[in-house]
């Protein structure tokens, strides 16, 4: 079953389009924005534990010293093949 949609501005053709092709397209689109927010869903709950690990855990604080710092390991870093 094909159906007419008028165009929203003047200059713009007419758009045609088959029903049962817009049903399975639309339903592809939500399954993958289910998948989408099932990730959401797992990176909120793990931000939320780690959150609450952060909030339980004893305070830290610094008791060294940057004056005397010596550079004990260097790092090579190749861009590239």
């Amino acid at each position: 079953m094909f159906q007419f949609h008028r165009p929203k501005q003047v200059n713009e053709p007419e758009r045609v389009n088959i029903k049962c092709v817009r049903d399975v397209a639309i339903q592809l689109a939500e399954d993958e924005r289910q998948g989408d927010n099932v990730g959401m869903k797992f990176l909120f709950t793990a931000a939320s534990i780690l959150r609450k690990a952060i909030s339980k855990s004893s305070p830290w604080t610094f008791s060294a010293s940057l004056t005397n710092v010596q550079h004990e390991h260097s790092y090579t870093v190749s861009i590239g093949g």
